[in-house]
């Protein structure tokens, strides 16, 4: 999880906290809806609940936010978004290895959905997702990375549906670490999104 509440804004996201973690190719969203921010303050008071031994309850998703561990809202979300999707999938993975979600983003491509993915080439798991994509005619290329950065996002187009977040596309990342994800439909985020993927794009081979 990576998480900031502050004053009526959170920042969710998957960047790192650290000394070098900018020098990354990564994504974080700020919100102030107040639907999501109470969603998240719950789940920050469940944490820090926790910390100290004991569970807070938590009410169900919003669907505007998910978490893993407990629960299992981040596969939901991106299930549904997958198979809502009847436009476009744009796609920054650091680890993708989650066979569901392969299996679904090659169904996509084949009902017509233009699906491109980005992955990190430092990630030798990743060399089974891209074989199986590319086999599956799904557009996928490895992203063009400097000497010690990652493509270390984890963020997914689904149409106008943007989601994104801590969670790596993985069985670790979707059902076992402690993660948090964010969906939205805000239209200055996604295009803030479409105009980098598609420069990421354009140089990565």
């Amino acid at each position: 999880v990576k998480l900031l509440i502050a004053d009526g804004e959170a920042a969710v996201g998957g960047m790192n906290w650290g000394r070098h973690s900018d020098r990354n190719h990564d994504y974080v969203l700020e919100t102030r809806n107040a639907i999501e921010l109470d969603r998240l303050a719950r789940i920050f008071d469940q944490d820090w609940n926790l910390a100290g031994g004991h569970p807070a309850p938590l009410p169900q998703s919003s669907g505007l936010v998910g978490q893993t561990s407990p629960g299992g809202e981040i596969r939901a979300m991106l299930e549904r978004a997958l198979n809502r999707a009847a436009h476009r999938v744009l796609a920054e993975v650091y680890t993708l290895t989650d066979a569901a979600l392969i299996a679904e983003m090659v169904i996509a491509h084949r009902r017509g959905v233009v699906v491109r993915v980005l992955l990190d080439p430092n990630q030798v798991y990743n060399l089974h997702a891209y074989a199986v994509l590319r086999a599956g005619g799904v557009e996928v290329r490895w992203y063009p990375v400097p000497k010690g950065v990652l493509l270390h996002a984890k963020i997914g187009l689904f149409d106008a549906e943007l989601v994104l977040g801590s969670a790596n596309w993985t069985l670790s990342g979707l059902g076992v670490n402690h993660e948090l994800d964010i969906e939205t439909d805000d239209a200055a985020a996604v295009r803030a999104y479409v105009t980098t993927f598609e420069s990421d794009w354009a140089r990565s081979g």
